[in-house]
């Protein structure tokens, strides 16, 4: 024990005795280190753990090709990546699916028109039916054809028996011919026995004259004038209205139109039916017409 003591002494303090100077410099801090040393518990160093040998039931249910990503940009991706597989599925499933209707819709139309366009096949007895019931629908619209002509034919009749077409009807083979005088501006156009219009050369609405009312002529031959009366109202004036001085002429043809008065309008027509004896002798004696 003392030789123990002494070899401890020595290798602290390097020689038997020293003084408080160099303990203070040197052996105290080595005495701290060293007792520090044997304060210092010692830490056991653990055992490995043995890893668990897999089963047979985890390997055949954990699916070999499956990755979890760990790192989150890495799951977003996968995820819509997973996303993207199953909308593509669903869209192939619908594109094969409208294929498979349309097909068999143009399928069943094809058929359809093939089944209407081919005429049943009928027996002797129908075909003659139906040839008999053609030739009776012929033959009723060739009926309404003819019934609506003579329906016409007496309405004119009764047109122009309503119409005063002079005192032997010689203007009855003028009712509803239409007349037109040319002007700078309009066109003067009277239908006989019906209306008179002005129409604007420049575009726009034609304006309605008159309708016409009757003869106007003096006592002695009132077919020497004719009345269109109730135009188009003028503006804060009367309705419009014409009267129409027939003279003798060869052809039939307005001469003359214009507007003594305001919305009073005046025309000259030569026609060969105003030359009867007493017309012929008038107008014989007139150089002009005043309006």
């Amino acid at each position: 024990m003392n030789l123990q003591l002494k070899k401890f002494e020595y290798s602290i303090l390097g020689s038997d005795s020293i003084d408080l100077n160099k303990f203070n410099t040197t052996v105290f801090d080595q005495l701290s280190n060293s007792y520090g040393k044997l304060l210092e518990p010692t830490r056991p160093t653990p055992e490995p753990t043995p890893l668990a040998e897999p089963s047979i039931d985890s390997i055949t249910t954990q699916p070999s090709s499956l990755e979890i990503p760990t790192d989150e940009e890495d799951l977003r991706t996968h995820t819509r990546s997973s996303y993207k597989n199953e909308d593509d599925s669903e869209d192939d499933y619908e594109e094969y699916n409208h294929r498979g209707s349309s097909s068999i819709a143009t399928s069943l139309e094809h058929e359809k028109h093939i089944h209407d366009s081919i005429a049943p096949e009928y027996d002797d007895e129908t075909k003659r039916l139906i040839q008999i019931a053609d030739e009776a629908r012929n033959r009723y619209h060739e009926v309404g054809e003819k019934l609506l002509s003579i329906k016409r034919q007496i309405d004119d009749s009764k047109k122009q028996s309503s119409v005063d077409t002079g005192l032997h009807d010689e203007y009855a083979a003028i009712i509803d011919q239409c007349f037109d005088y040319e002007e700078r501006e309009y066109t003067y156009r009277i239908c006989m026995f019906k209306t008179a219009n002005q129409i604007p050369k420049g575009g726009g609405s034609e304006v309605t004259i008159g309708y016409w009312d009757s003869w106007c002529g003096p006592k002695d031959n009132k077919y020497l004038k004719m009345k269109y009366s109730n135009g188009a109202t003028c503006w804060n004036g009367p309705p419009r209205s014409l009267i129409v001085t027939l003279q003798c002429g060869t052809e039939q043809k307005l001469t003359d139109v214009r507007e003594p008065s305001r919305c009073e309008y005046a025309m000259i027509f030569e026609t060969p039916l105003a030359c009867d004896e007493t017309i012929a002798t008038t107008s014989a004696h007139l150089d002009h017409v005043e309006f």
